[in-house]
């Protein structure tokens, strides 16, 4: 008796050990390599957490590298909110954030980033690389601290070097500046054109489109008093309509006379064939809500995105129920980002030609527009003929009701 229960019991004990050996099967999920990136050191450049006086430039060159998929995105934030445009340049240029990436830059990069840092105390700065995988992003943290008590003057001009535009435009365009207050208050700005001071003020105004430009009332001009202690504003310029390559200097000056300056050329085009309209203040609603969802750039209107065959631009809606904040070409329509980087702007863009050239600059259809924010432009073609550049002037975000909009200008060319 005793030998039948010993013979059960290793009978029992092999049963155990053969299924827990059957459902152990080695297997290894798959890994998937998330793309990488990293902050170079070199002369002038800022690879790691430090400590810089203030209204310092902060310097850093971003090295990444694809994982298992293409990077689509940049973005850069600064504890956690993404960074405002007008105080980064990417190449001495301004780029949207997030920035869609392209060509070459998709599976690998190497770019100088410039920032306006913050006033004071510590900061984190981000420079996130994703791709269009969820998930599948690699983020770069440097941590910057702003001395207290340093008195610099300093002025930053956030633009490309040229700009172009068309002889007879005579659109007021605008120019990035960041200006810090030194060891006295800010006094004055001036603006020379060809090395003379511009005595047509009717040219000049200061400010941004989300509080106003102001007119010159004299030049130099007088800052008002919300802005002698820095400002990240405008100077606006109405350029000549003579052909010709035109140097101005911006001249930043504090009321014991310290001075900073800022240059850029503006060159102008002989005259071509003119657009055919423009449409100011076009509305854009969210898809998800009830209102209309798409524009016929053709005729400059909103309209309902049911069953519609003649829109060309559609608002995507929502994702998860928030506001995706992206558009996209329907109806056959091709769509292009006229980016910082482009030798050309909005406002810059007066005749067919040079609507075309930069269509024809940027290179590459998009299906998505990414994450628009005020100031993106974008470029669209119907057909083989027709061509419309954009831009956005405002967003209402209400963050209820898929009630948002969008507010778009719009210039047409058509055959």
């Amino acid at each position: 008796m005793k030998n039948l229960m010993s013979l059960s019991k290793l009978f029992l004990a092999l049963a155990v050990i053969f299924f827990a050996s059957s459902c152990d099967p080695d297997e290894t999920d798959p890994i998937v390599i998330n793309p990488s990136s990293f902050l170079e050191s070199g002369t002038d450049l800022i690879s790691e957490a430090t400590t810089i006086p203030a209204g310092t430039i902060i310097n850093v060159r971003l090295s990444a590298t694809a994982g298992d998929n293409e990077m689509n995105t940049l973005t850069i934030r600064q504890d956690g909110v993404n960074l405002e445009t007008s105080r980064y340049t990417v190449e001495g240029d301004e780029w949207n954030n997030p920035a869609l990436l392209f060509d070459s830059n998709r599976s690998s990069f190497v770019l100088n980033i410039a920032i306006t840092p913050h006033d004071s105390g510590l900061a984190t700065y981000e420079f996130i690389v994703a791709s269009e995988t969820p998930g599948d992003d690699d983020i770069t943290t440097l941590d910057i601290t702003i001395e207290e008590n340093v008195t610099e003057l300093g002025l930053s001009y956030m633009g490309g070097a040229d700009i172009f535009v068309d002889a007879g435009n005579t659109s007021l365009l605008g120019f990035n500046l960041t200006a810090t207050q030194g060891a006295s208050p800010l006094s004055t700005i001036t603006v020379a054109e060809n090395s003379a001071v511009i005595t047509d003020i009717t040219r000049l105004g200061f400010g941004n489109t989300d509080t106003g430009i102001i007119d010159f009332d004299s030049n130099p001009f007088f800052l008002p008093a919300d802005d002698i202690a820095g400002f990240a504003k405008s100077v606006y310029i109405r350029p000549s309509t003579t052909p010709g390559t035109y140097n101005y200097v911006i001249t930043l000056t504090d009321d014991a006379g310290a001075t900073e300056t800022a240059t850029f050329n503006i060159i102008v085009s002989s005259p071509a064939t003119t657009l055919t309209n423009e449409f100011i203040g076009t509305t854009l609603f969210n898809n998800a809500g009830s209102g209309f969802g798409t524009i016929n750039l053709e005729l400059g209107v909103n309209e309902s995105s049911i069953n519609n065959t003649t829109a060309h631009i559609k608002d995507t809606g929502n994702s998860g129920g928030v506001w995706d904040q992206i558009i996209e070409p329907i109806n056959g329509t091709a769509l292009r980002i006229l980016s910082a980087q482009s030798s050309y702007t909005y406002s810059g863009i007066g005749s067919r030609e040079s609507l075309i050239a930069a269509w024809d600059e940027a290179g590459g259809d998009l299906s998505l527009s990414g994450t628009i924010v005020v100031g993106s432009s974008y470029m669209a073609r119907v057909g083989a003929a027709d061509y419309y550049v954009f831009t956005c002037t405002a967003i209402n975000d209400t963050g209820s009701a898929n009630t948002q909009t969008y507010t778009f200008d719009i210039k047409q060319s058509k055959l």
